[in-house]
C-alpha cells in the first residue's frame, strides 16, 4: 500500500476521527467495531489499521482530544473578568454540553486512570497544558472576604460539582434500566441536571 502524501494522510486522519466519533456516539465503545468505523469514513479497515492501529488507540486520540478541548475552555473561564459563580455556572454548562458530545468520556478517563494510575494523567493532561486553579481560589477568597459569596472551600465545591456532573453519565445504563426511559426523556432529565447543579452552586454561595 502506497503511503499517502502529508495532507492527505491529515484529510484521512480527520475523516476516521470523525467517523469515530459517530460511531462511538452510538454504540459505545464496546459495541463499535472497526469495521463500522471504516464504512462510515469510506475507507477499507486496512487503511484504517494503517493509522491507528486499535480500537482502543482510535477511542483514546479522539477523548483525549475532546477533553483537552474542554480543558482550554476551562483556562479560558478562569482569566474571564467575571465572578466565582459565574465562573463556576460556566464550567457547568461546558463541561455538560461537552459529555453529551462525548458520553463515554468519563468511564473511560476512570477506566483508564485505573489501569494506568502514572501515566495516563499526564497523557490527558500535559504540563504545558496544565490548569492553574490557583487563581480561581484566590479570587474566591477575596469574594468571601468581601462578603459576595459564603465562605467555602474552593476544592471540596469542585469535587462535588464534578462529583454531580460525571455521576449522571455514568449512570445513564442503570437509569434506563431501572426506571425504564427513552432517549427523550434522558435528554429532559439531562436539561433539568443542568439546571440542578447550578441551583447547588447558588445555594452554597449565597452569603445570606
Amino acid at each position: 500500500m502506497d503511503k499517502p502524501n502529508s495532507q492527505d494522510r491529515v484529510d484521512t486522519e480527520a475523516r476516521i476521527l470523525e467517523a469515530a466519533r459517530l460511531v462511538f456516539f452510538k454504540q459505545g465503545m464496546a459495541g463499535a467495531r472497526m469495521q463500522d468505523i471504516a464504512n462510515q469514513a469510506g475507507v477499507n479497515k486496512a487503511l484504517l489499521h494503517y493509522y491507528f492501529r486499535s480500537k482502543d488507540k482510535l477511542f483514546q486520540t479522539i477523548f483525549i482530544q475532546a477533553f483537552q478541548t474542554m480543558l482550554a475552555s476551562f483556562k479560558e473561564i478562569i482569566v474571564s473578568p467575571v465572578g466565582i459563580r459565574e465562573k463556576l455556572e460556566a464550567f457547568i454548562h461546558i463541561y455538560i454540553s461537552n459529555m453529551r458530545q462525548n458520553p463515554y468520556l468519563p468511564l473511560f478517563i476512570i477506566n483508564e486512570i485505573n489501569k494506568n494510575p502514572d501515566s495516563f494523567p499526564k497523557q490527558l493532561i500535559p504540563q504545558h497544558n496544565q490548569v492553574d486553579l490557583r487563581q480561581l481560589f484566590v479570587q474566591a477568597q477575596k469574594e468571601i472576604e468581601e462578603g459576595k459569596i459564603a465562605p467555602f472551600k474552593p476544592l471540596h465545591l469542585i469535587m462535588n460539582v464534578l462529583g454531580m456532573s460525571i455521576f449522571t453519565f455514568i449512570a445513564k445504563p442503570m437509569m434506563v434500566q431501572m426506571l425504564g426511559i427513552n432517549e427523550t426523556q434522558y435528554e429532559t432529565f439531562l436539561n433539568e441536571r443542568e439546571e440542578q447543579i447550578i441551583s447547588f452552586v447558588r445555594s452554597a454561595l449565597n452569603p445570606s
